[in-house]
């Protein structure tokens, strides 16, 4: 019984050398002002090694520092770190994109284009198109397209915020279906949001933090769950992350994890229909029944008040193929003849459950 395991898909580790070696070869390219970090090295091993970690994290609005200018991945990117080259923002099978902040105004790089396109051609790079300008929503974007090592790389400037400085991307390209209009849209979305900021840049702990904290879910007080004519609000406990709501033609629940990732939590509606039960009190005998006679023998069904609201419950655990596994399970009849359940199980062998831990999950609004 895997209870919850297969639910905590948030960390993807593997080796994704096809994507080690663009990033090595492609961001290794320079951009004008910068010190030539390839001179001397290896360009297929000093940058990164054969094991990345990488994991999307749509929806975070995860902000990363680079060059003391703060950046907001808009929700369809991921970032993650790269030795050598540090945060790296994606998009799968589409991009990779490095960040810098360079000295120098917009203004003066638009006067020199050759020098900015020195760079490329000193690290053994090839020209595609020559730099070209483009306005996007009243900004001005400087970009030319490059090759090397047989991989096409767009690089883009832009003014930094109101500085004295630009922002500049690089970005290999990954999908023959994107255009150059879908390129330079993608980088002003990611660079719009630049503001100067006193933090340090981000480093590989900050952003393994940042993407922890997006992936446990949505942060709330409360929340509504309403089917046919039946509508409920409830409170969240603090320290419980919302992972989406989820509806059947008889039921509409919410799926909760604890910050650990030790408590799981099912919130839900149910209307009966024909299945041998219509009261909150029938559906927990039934639920409790289905439990094994070891379990029946060593626990109950109970009856607890939580703020003017009856609820049938019980709390059980048992062994199982060498596993301890910790369940409550709790009902109350609600409006309009539905059922509202909250059933809590423990992913962590070591964590107590108890009911103060989902108790806000029974207060009713």
């Amino acid at each position: 019984m895997e209870k919850g395991n297969n639910k905590k898909l948030y960390i993807i580790i593997g080796l994704l050398v096809v994507l080690a070696l663009c990033l090595v070869i492609v961001l290794g390219a320079l951009f004008v002002g910068a010190e030539k970090e390839t001179e001397g090295q290896n360009p297929e091993s000093s940058l990164l090694g054969e094991e990345v970690k990488q994991e999307q994290t749509n929806g975070s609005g995860i902000a990363i520092v680079t060059g003391g200018f703060k950046v907001v991945i808009p929700e369809d990117y991921g970032c993650f770190y790269a030795e050598g080259i540090g945060p790296v923002i994606y998009m799968d099978d589409v991009f990779q994109m490095k960040l810098k902040v360079i000295d120098g105004t917009y203004e003066e790089a638009a006067a020199n284009p050759d020098k900015l396109m020195s760079g490329t051609t000193d690290a053994g790079g090839t020209i595609l198109q020559e730099v070209k300008e483009k306005e996007i929503d009243r900004k001005k974007y400087l970009y030319y397209i490059m090759e090397l090592a047989d991989q096409e790389c767009y690089v883009v400037y832009t003014q930094a915020a109101d500085s004295e400085k630009r922002i500049a991307g690089q970005i290999a390209i990954e999908s023959g279906n994107v255009t150059e209009e879908d390129i330079l849209q993608m980088f002003a979305e990611i660079v719009g949001s630049a503001v100067e900021t006193d933090e340090a840049d981000t480093d590989e702990a900050a952003l393994d933090e940042m993407k922890a904290a997006a992936n446990r879910g949505e942060v709330k007080t409360e929340s509504t769950l309403s089917l046919t004519d039946c509508s409920v609000t409830f409170r969240v406990p603090e320290g419980y992350y919302g992972q989406g709501q989820f509806a059947l033609d008889d039921t509409v629940s919410e799926y909760f994890l604890s910050e650990d990732y030790a408590i799981e939590a099912t919130v839900g509606i149910h209307i009966p229909e024909d299945d041998g039960y219509e009261t909150a009190e029938q559906y927990t005998a039934l639920m409790f029944d289905w439990m094994s006679e070891d379990v029946q023998k060593d626990f109950s069904v109970q009856e607890m008040q939580v703020e003017g609201t009856t609820y049938y419950y019980y709390n059980v655990s048992y062994e199982d193929e060498g596993h301890t596994y910790k369940e409550m399970f709790f009902a109350a009849d609600v409006e309009n003849g539905g059922i509202y359940s909250v059933k809590a199980e423990a992913t962590d062998e070591s964590v107590v459950l108890t009911e103060e831990a989902v108790k806000e999950f029974l207060v009713l609004d």
